[in-house]
């Protein structure tokens, strides 16, 4: 008798906890930047654009979640390279590592705060740990 009543206990704690864990992987939010989105915000944190400039979204290894942005300049150089959160917004200076920053601006944070306000109230409870989540630098040998 009291083994059947240890092995319901049990089973009751298993259910529990497979009931849980999927329903914590269902409240995963989803992600609130698409690369437009992603080169807007890069261009709100850098301000007014320079003459000829444009901007490219790259998905290469080593950078997932994060959308890397490529800042060229009317030459087909490169002048920067950008790290953006698909959920948050922030945005990331990445084009040399000991300078790695996070970017802020006023407007950016005014676009960052519309971002968080599209997250469900069960969403918003992953926000913090989202906003810690940092980008691999993109160069080491500078």
């Amino acid at each position: 008798m009291v083994w059947r009543i240890r092995s319901l206990r049990i089973a009751t704690a298993c259910l529990l906890v497979l009931v849980g864990s999927s329903a914590a992987r269902a409240e995963e939010p989803s992600k609130k930047v698409d690369d437009q989105e992603a080169m807007k915000l890069v261009l709100t944190a850098l301000g007014p654009p320079l003459p000829g400039a444009g901007l490219d979204v790259t998905s290469p290894e080593g950078f997932a979640p994060f959308l890397l942005v490529q800042a060229l300049g009317n030459e087909a150089f490169t002048f920067g390279w950008y790290a953006v959160n698909p959920w948050t917004g922030d945005v990331w200076d990445v084009w040399i590592c000991r300078l790695e920053k996070r970017m802020s601006t006023p407007a950016l944070r005014a676009e960052q705060a519309a971002i968080k306000h599209r997250f469900t109230a069960k969403e918003l409870a992953a926000y913090p740990a989202l906003r810690k989540i940092k980008p691999n630098c993109l160069r080491h040998d500078v």
